[in-house]
């Protein structure tokens, strides 16, 4: 007698060879073996990936190209495209223009910096980072109007303070463009645009501050490492507060003296010319104290230079700018980041260098801040914290916490509100960090663990599509796609593959859609089109709704990539054009609804069998859905070795239309609906279960598959076989 076996959910999707047989897993009972071209849904189900949208060619096709997303909110975001020497703008689908010119702007990077590009968005600026290169500055002017300049600290962080009494810097002047004298070979040409500081050598000419102390008409003070001057004319007593301001003049105490701002104790210059090992200009940021121009040995050299090297990663902080080089992080002051001052306030600026507990390297690959700082290293994880995770980040109490060793390859990683997704520095697991409840303790859990081979094509890069499935897109070396939907609060974490006939991926990245509801995802895909090498910029469509849940069809499903959409309802055609990216290649097409077949491409255009107000046009997506092995439990042992079949399937779908099975590799079977559409009208998109009678020949293994190459809409959210066991 046969048995009905229910299956409701697909949550883990595709798991690895090594699981096939694991059906004391309770994970199997929620995994396929294949997901090629699906996603899997919140809801536990697999749904038909979308297809692409051709967007435009990079402007140079035989180079690479680098996504930079700008999301200034949720309905206003741009892409940034990269490539050939500028940068040119896309928002709401489209090529930004200036004029009737597609707009650009020069970028300073090569081709072959673009991997090593890190960045980080406030409001209407984007810091960037990249090895070799001055951290830039990119600034949203208008739609059409970008700049870049160099991010020029105007407290900059420093080596440490040189103790050594014979080796001077001497500057000509205290204000302005200077030339800076050493006593030694301290400077190289790479040092330009570096910022050094040079601090006071002899504290004695100026008195430190006193309160209620009688202070000559023009006597000078210091406080807190700033020199003052009494410009009252007349000597006067200082009141019970020390002056603290940093520009112009303050009264203060009952003598009313008139406290003049002079210099700091130690001042910042910037080089910007090289003339020699021992002499450079430079321009001074603010006024160098009166007793430095006759020489000091108390000075600092920049930490960020051509000679020390750039920042090599950038991040945000509650107020604060962060940057990464090796295994040093900086933080900026509060609200100030251009303040790399290091004292003792609570609004010091940080400067932190990792080393592991075995006393190795602990080279910084990426870091995650979300309330605090996680940083993850070539081989380890590490908190970065005070106190308490509600503290402030402080010199003293700050505190460096090694909290796992599973390690981690260059990359930016997606960071969450409960934690961080990373890649692994095999580039083959894909890790999530989450933070216990007191911040003491990373937990690092590998998503992958059940789904190892899934990234044997090597894992580069990350992007999150939060909306409307959150999705986590990995992109691998081999060219292809992983989607991981991500919702572990309700155990959801599946994986499935994208491939691109034609296609090969080189770059994705997310920005909000112009309607606020959904996140796309862009891609620039390397296609070889008439023996000649092409790189589109491409988006993927939005996931499959139909355009009424009363009488769903499937109108304007897109199933194809690199496609493009005639919409015109007043004026049908039979030739479709605009498709020259794809000459010479056979597209799919899919025409009001109910219309398909394949045609190649000749001279940018193809034609269809009768006239048509809208079609989609583009490269075939096959999907399809391979069942884990199905086997029984009876009162007599395992159906593990006996002979079984399913003549009937009984397959759950939801918006869908057409799509085969294929029992134990028999006769595929199309998944009929009872009904039909009417003659020139849309096809349906059903919600119900569709019974399949299936030619299943009778095998040990019952395996079932699900597919098809058509454009229709697809999305399974259970699937039942009647098993039948058959002894020996």
């Amino acid at each position: 007698m046969p048995v009905a076996l229910e299956k409701n959910t697909f949550a883990q999707g595709q798991v690895s060879k090594e699981l096939w047989a694991r059906r004391d897993l309770a994970k199997y009972q929620t995994a396929v073996k294949k997901a090629r071209n699906m996603c899997v849904l919140l809801e536990g189900g697999l749904t038909r990936c979308p297809g692409t949208r051709f967007v435009a060619p990079l402007k140079d096709q035989s180079r690479i190209g680098r996504y930079i997303p700008f999301r200034f909110s949720p309905t206003d975001a741009y892409m940034l495209v990269f490539n050939a020497g500028v940068m040119r703008v896309f928002r709401n689908g489209g090529e930004v223009l200036s004029g009737v010119s597609v707009y650009e702007t020069a970028i300073p990077y090569a081709d072959v910096d673009f991997p090593n590009i890190k960045f980080s968005q406030s409001y209407d600026v984007i810091y960037i980072s990249c090895k070799g290169y001055t951290t830039r500055v990119l600034r949203r002017l208008a739609h059409d109007n970008w700049t870049f300049s160099v991010f020029y600290p105007v407290e900059a962080p420093l080596e440490p303070l040189n103790a050594d009494v014979s080796k001077t810097i001497t500057p000509s002047s205290d204000t302005g463009t200077v030339t800076l004298n050493a006593s030694f070979a301290a400077f190289q040409s790479a040092h330009v645009d570096s910022v050094w500081r040079l601090d006071e050598d002899d504290l004695s000419t100026v008195p430190l501050w006193a309160a209620g102390e009688t202070v000559g008409g023009s006597a000078y003070r210091r406080w807190n490492g700033r020199i003052y001057q009494n410009t009252s004319g007349s000597p006067l007593v200082a009141g019970p507060n020390a002056p603290t301001h940093d520009d112009g003049v303050v009264t203060s105490g009952g003598g009313q003296v008139a406290w003049a701002f002079i210099s700091n104790t130690g001042t910042y210059v910037r080089i910007t010319g090289f003339t020699s090992s021992t002499q450079v200009t430079a321009v001074v940021q603010g006024r160098i104290a009166a007793s430095i121009l006759s020489g000091t040995y108390r000075w600092s050299e920049a930490a960020w230079s051509g000679v020390r090297g750039h920042p090599e990663g950038v991040f945000l902080l509650d107020q604060r700018l962060g940057f990464i080089r090796d295994n040093q992080l900086w933080l900026s002051r509060p609200g100030d980041y251009t303040n790399f001052e290091i004292d003792q306030t609570d609004a010091s600026a940080l400067t932190l260098s990792l080393v592991s507990p075995d006393g190795s390297f602990a080279k910084i690959a990426w870091v995650g801040a979300s309330g605090i700082i996680v940083v993850g290293c070539a081989g380890s994880e590490w908190i970065i914290r005070g106190p308490s995770i509600y503290d402030v980040l402080k010199v003293d109490t700050v505190r460096a916490i090694p909290s796992g060793s599973e390690g981690s390859c260059p990359h930016e990683p997606l960071v969450f509100s409960g934690g961080v997704i990373f890649i692994g520095n095999s580039r083959r697991k894909l890790h999530y960090a989450v933070l216990d409840g007191v911040g003491e303790q990373l937990t690092v859990q590998e998503t992958t663990l059940f789904s190892r081979d899934i990234l044997l094509g090597l894992a580069r890069q990350l992007a999150f599509q939060r909306d409307p499935n959150r999705i986590i897109w990995v992109s691998l070396q081999s060219g292809t796609l992983v989607a991981l939907t991500f919702r572990p609060d309700q155990e959801v974490m599946g994986f499935a593959t994208r491939d691109f006939h034609n296609g090969f991926v080189e770059e994705i990245a997310t920005i909000p859609a112009a309607d606020g509801e959904d996140v796309e995802l862009w891609l620039i895909v390397r296609r070889t089109i008439g023996g000649v090498t092409k790189r589109y910029i491409e988006v993927m469509q939005p996931f499959f709704r139909p355009l009424s849940e009363d009488a769903s069809t499937c109108e304007r499903a897109w199933f194809f990539d690199s496609a493009l959409e005639y919409n015109n309802p007043s004026t049908p055609v039979t030739t479709l054009s605009g498709l020259g990216h794809l000459e010479g290649q056979t597209v799919g097409w899919f025409a009001n609804g109910r219309l398909y077949g394949t045609a190649v491409v000749a001279s940018g255009a193809i034609t269809v069998p009768e006239p048509v107000t809208q079609a989609v046009v583009g490269l075939p997506l096959p999907y399809r859905i391979d069942l884990l092995r199905i086997d029984l439990d009876a009162q007599g042992g395992s159906s593990r070795l006996s002979a079984k079949q399913a003549r009937q399937v009984g397959v759950d779908v939801v918006n869908s239309y057409g799509g085969y099975v294929e029992v134990n590799g028999g006769y595929r079977e199309p998944l009929t609906q009872s009904g039909s559409a009417l003659l020139g009208t849309a096809l349906p998109a059903y919600t119900k279960t569709l019974l399949v009678s299936a030619a299943s020949p009778s095998d040990r293994e019952l395996n079932i598959s699900i597919y098809d190459d058509r454009p229709f809409p697809f999305t399974l959210s259970g699937i039942t076989p009647d098993i039948d066991v058959h002894g020996g």
